[in-house]
């Protein structure tokens, strides 16, 4: 699909929920009134209305450049749960590689 098709798609689809918003209507019913398929309404309807959770860099306290000298490797603690271990020349790299995202 060109992008140009892409886009008007995606507007149809924009106006279509728009419209679904200001009825009062379930979704269902709404659907089957302008045959649409619900299945079909629900897929652009999470597409469009989810955003994608957006990263975010913490500054990092308590580190000093007297620590970056050291062979202690650095700890990263997520809020998933998961633990980060890297050394400190893998640091660099790392915060590169999270800008990124």
């Amino acid at each position: 699909m060109k992008t140009d098709e892409a886009a008007k798609l995606r507007q149809l689809w924009q106006q279509h929920l728009k419209d679904w918003q200001q009825s009062g209507i379930r979704q269902t019913p709404w659907c089957r009134q302008r045959g649409l398929s619900p299945h079909q309404f629900s897929y652009w309807k999470k597409k469009l209305m989810t955003r994608p959770a957006q990263p975010k860099l913490i500054p990092v306290a308590g580190m000093s450049k007297p620590d970056l000298v050291s062979q202690s490797p650095v700890v990263m603690h997520l809020p998933s749960g998961i633990k980060l271990e890297v050394s400190v020349e893998q640091v660099p790299g790392l915060v590169q590689a999270l800008q990124c995202l």
